[in-house]
């Protein structure tokens, strides 16, 4: 079994450390399964990463004082930059013919990097699992509903996944809406 992971990681440990952890957790409990992790964290070569797992580095970007996003390293415009992390993302999916593809918080990735990934596999490889992975709280509600409209996140989701996973603690915020027993008095 093949799994693509795709972490944007524009910025910070977080995201990659936790997509990291459940790779491990995956490869700990099915056999045969070999990953290839697409992320643009800096810090991923530092990972000491297990038999089973490779990663392809996308080229870097940051945000600046203003929170709009750049190259972090090459001497390219936004426009360019996305443009080569996505055709990176689209080949190495084409060659890799994923199973599933876990997709960390933005279901068509970073500025829409992963648009052309997803309508060119669901053409040449139908059969392929896409999940996206979100966390309990993405962000105050009224905001996240905004970026998720504009982004068109609403229809990615219904379109193109076949499940979505919420990481995160019921206890903290349950995104079920179920009763939850309160551990942390016990």
């Amino acid at each position: 079994m093949k799994l693509l992971v795709y972490s944007h990681d524009a910025y910070g440990l977080g995201n990659i450390c936790r997509m990291l952890a459940i790779c491990r957790h995956l490869l700990d409990t099915i056999p045969n399964l070999s990953i290839l992790v697409l992320s643009g964290s800096p810090m991923l070569h530092s990972f000491r990463l297990p038999a089973g797992l490779d990663y392809l580095k996308l080229p870097c970007l940051h945000r600046d004082e203003n929170g709009d996003l750049s190259a972090k390293y090459l001497k390219l415009d936004m426009k360019q930059t996305v443009k080569l992390r996505c055709n990176l993302i689209r080949i190495a999916a084409l060659n890799f013919r994923p199973d599933v593809v876990l997709v960390d918080k933005k279901p068509f990735g970073l500025q829409d990097e992963l648009k052309k990934t997803i309508e060119t596999l669901r053409i040449v490889s139908p059969e392929t699992k896409w999940v996206l992975l979100l966390r309990d709280i993405l962000d105050a509600p009224k905001q996240t509903i905004a970026e998720w409209q504009r982004l068109d996140s609403y229809r990615a989701i219904e379109q193109f996944y076949h499940r979505v996973l919420v990481v995160g603690t019921p206890e903290v915020f349950n995104t079920c809406g179920s009763p939850v027993p309160n551990v942390l008095n016990q």
